[in-house]
């Protein structure tokens, strides 16, 4: 797999086009090359995920994108709002506007729940 990266922003690859060989890929950056001048082929042969690939002029190094890890406080955040969504879910099927197997759409179910929460 070759890409014809195009543009980056803040050392990742932000515009690109993928090519199965190193001629086509050559021929798109030939093509673009008056407007992006920083335009290059890169042979991706591992397969590696565009957002993992660190580029510094035509440079380009591996560099994994390593998701934060959720603070306890972000955690315990997302429990009580999940919290608040069952409430609010198990009162609508209690009050009777929610009826399981009715057919409702997923707007009138997101409706029927904000309205309780």
């Amino acid at each position: 797999m070759y890409i014809a990266i195009v543009k980056t922003e803040a050392n990742r690859v932000s515009k690109f086009q993928e090519y199965a060989n190193a001629l086509d890929a050559q021929a798109h950056v030939g093509r673009v090359i008056g407007s992006y001048p920083a335009a290059f082929v890169y042979n991706n042969t591992g397969n590696i995920p565009l957002r993992d690939l660190w580029v510094q002029g035509t440079v380009v190094t591996v560099a994994p994108v390593v998701d934060p890890v959720p603070t306890p406080e972000e955690i315990y955040d997302a429990l009580l709002q999940q919290q608040r969504l069952l409430k609010a879910y198990i009162l609508c099927i209690n009050d009777g506007s929610i009826v399981p197997g009715s057919g409702m759409s997923p707007a009138q179910l997101k409706n029927a729940i904000k309205a309780k929460l």
